[in-house]
């Protein structure tokens, strides 16, 4: 979870509210907040029903969460969901078992970062670039959503964050993060 912030992992849905109370937290409108509760990614993909109580440090900017996982709290909702990461001494970008299922992936080792690079949609493909380079070049998370182009002509649409890791000289060795398919939500949400 470090090299992706926690709302990542907040099903989009709830984000709003929990962004919200948040800021209430910070500002110190209220000293805690009780019994949020969000629907949170899990590793098979499955989105369950979660309980938080929140404690915010205002002057230090932080947030202590203790989050509960109610009983029978799994959502229908399935995403596919998987890790990447992107050694830069190497050049090697390396998807989990089941992103390269999602990019229809022949091979399964790792490969140069401009073979995955042409997996994007080029309508999207220097924007991530564009993005995932000044990630690394500020230390900063990153964060973006974007079409693929399978092998079989369908395009898949992502949304990926991660975040810089250094290496002992300090400067970015890896960028390490998660991706979700949200082709089917976006679907979903053109038909309503």
């Amino acid at each position: 979870m470090m090299s992706v912030p926690y709302w990542e992992f907040v099903h989009p849905d709830d984000r709003p509210g929990l962004v919200e109370s948040g800021e209430q937290l910070m500002a110190g409108a209220i000293s805690a907040r009780l019994g949020s509760e969000v629907r949170m990614l899990g590793r098979d993909g499955h989105y369950r029903w979660t309980r938080w109580n929140t404690k915010a440090i205002p002057q230090e900017q932080l947030f202590y969460t203790i989050a509960v996982a109610l009983a029978g709290g799994r959502d229908d909702e399935r995403v596919d969901v998987g890790s990447w990461e992107w050694h830069i001494p190497s050049d090697l970008f390396i998807l989990s078992e089941k992103l390269l299922e999602v990019f229809a992936h022949a091979d399964d080792g790792p490969s140069p970062y401009q073979a995955f690079l042409q997996r994007v949609h080029p309508g999207d493909r220097q924007r991530v670039d564009r993005e995932l380079r000044a990630s690394l070049a500020g230390a900063e998370p990153y964060s973006d959503e974007f079409r693929i182009q399978r092998p079989d002509g369908r395009a898949r649409r992502l949304r990926s964050a991660g975040r810089p890791i250094p290496g002992l000289d300090g400067e970015p060795e890896h960028i390490r993060g998660i991706t979700v398919d949200v082709t089917n939500r976006q679907q979903s949400s053109r038909a309503r």
